[in-house]
């Protein structure tokens, strides 16, 4: 096999040239393949996401009973900032109804 960068012949069975010490393409190729061919343990990132987003909309919907009850300032801006992450993260309307829902609570909470 002759090296690809400097064109001298490469002794070397690792694909490493003597001369320029550049790896040859056919075994990073190689390796490349090899690392395809072995079995990865998989993760789904999604997963995850999916339900760090339910955590956020389950705590939105928490916090909104919670200002219904007492505090509604501080758990209605609690609830306004579970309905953005919603918005941003799982589902527009979802998250426009706590956004709505939190701001009539912080106005009944100082009229109150």
């Amino acid at each position: 096999m002759y090296c690809q960068s400097c064109g001298k012949e490469m002794e070397n069975a690792k694909g490493l040239c003597s001369a320029c010490t550049m790896k040859s393409n056919q075994h990073a190729e190689a390796i490349a393949r090899e690392r395809l061919d072995r079995p990865q343990l998989q993760t789904s990132p999604n997963a995850s996401d999916s339900s760090q987003s339910v955590m956020f909309a389950v705590l939105g919907w928490l916090f909104f009973i919670l200002s219904l009850l007492f505090l509604p300032v501080l758990f209605g801006m609690a609830t306004f900032v579970m309905g953005l992450i919603v918005y941003q993260q799982r589902n527009q309307l979802h998250g426009v109804v706590l956004m709505a829902l939190s701001v009539i609570v912080i106005i009944i909470g100082f009229l109150l």
